[in-house]
């Protein structure tokens, strides 16, 4: 009788197809989820006039080299730095004990995701400017009061600012002038502050003009300034003629007179004056009235 044979084991082909299987995930997943790291795009300018142009991409860092410095410097190229003023917050290069040639004057860098995808922007400029206010009034002589308002970008935040210049008074006669300096870029309002006695006695503006070629004729005007910008506005303002006294004639010597008309009453009363002439209340609105 011959030799019995037992059955055949299949479990070392599926352990080879296994091993097969987790060989080719082993393998294959570092290649299909690989990602690179968050690189930044950037550009400083500083007040010696050069400019630092680079990218920390291919495993440079966040400390680039500075041209022209001696000994050498590197500067932090990083949002989370915070270049107060031009100077950096983090000790790096540049700060406050360098010398002020090497102020920065405006940065920009542009974050990358590690798959190259645009994240966001940060950068500010540090040169300031300047607005300035004229008055030219008709007839001159006239003094009116300006405010200043701004919202700056909060870098790197994102956030805004507020900046109030407080008040400021002008004489119209087109060569006064009062200038809010040192203002870093971002978005103002200039106003004209006319008084409730300035509006009853009639004055108007008449229109406003800048040297940026912002114009209008509203009493507030929006300006947007970039780094280093001076900016003048002339407001213009006229007095409007102011309407003539009422002229009355009366034939009664003094004493109060009603007139209805409809609904509505008019009283007209008149006091005489012992040194001549008289005072003629019409409708509760006093004139002066001359003669004997």
């Amino acid at each position: 009788m011959g030799a019995v044979r037992a059955p055949r084991q299949r479990v070392g082909a599926a352990f080879v197809a296994l091993g097969v299987l987790l060989a080719t995930f082993v393998l294959a997943s570092p290649g299909a989820f690989a990602a690179g790291r968050p690189y930044s795009e950037y550009t400083f300018t500083f007040a010696n006039g050069v400019t630092l142009t680079g990218s920390t991409q291919g495993g440079k860092g966040f400390e680039a080299p500075v041209p022209g410095t001696n000994p050498p410097e590197t500067i932090h190229v990083s949002c989370s730095d915070v270049f107060d003023s031009g100077w950096s917050s983090n000790g790096a290069f540049p700060n406050p004990t360098d010398h002020p040639e090497w102020k920065i004057l405006s940065y920009s860098i542009d974050r990358y995701k590690g798959d190259g995808t645009y994240h966001f922007t940060c950068g500010e400029t540090f040169t300031p400017g300047s607005i300035t206010v004229k008055k030219n009034a008709t007839p001159s002589g006239e003094a009116f009061t300006f405010d200043l308002n701004g919202s700056i970008p909060d870098t790197p935040t994102g956030g805004t600012a507020g900046y109030n210049g407080e008040t400021a008074v002008v004489v119209g006669d087109n060569s006064d002038s009062h200038t809010w300096g040192s203002l870093l870029a971002g978005t103002y309002s200039l106003s004209e502050l006319m008084s409730a006695d300035q509006q009853a006695a009639g004055w108007q503006l008449t229109g406003v003009s800048c040297t940026n070629g912002a114009s209008g004729s509203a009493s507030t005007i929006q300006l947007s300034l970039v780094g280093g910008q001076h900016i003048t506005c002339t407001f213009s303002n006229a007095l409007d003629d102011v309407p003539p006294p009422l002229e009355v004639s009366v034939a009664v010597v003094a004493g109060q007179c009603a007139f209805v008309d409809g609904a509505s009453v008019t009283v007209v009363t008149i006091t005489m004056a012992p040194e001549g002439g008289a005072t003629v209340v019409f409708d509760g609105v006093p004139y002066t009235v001359s003669g004997s």
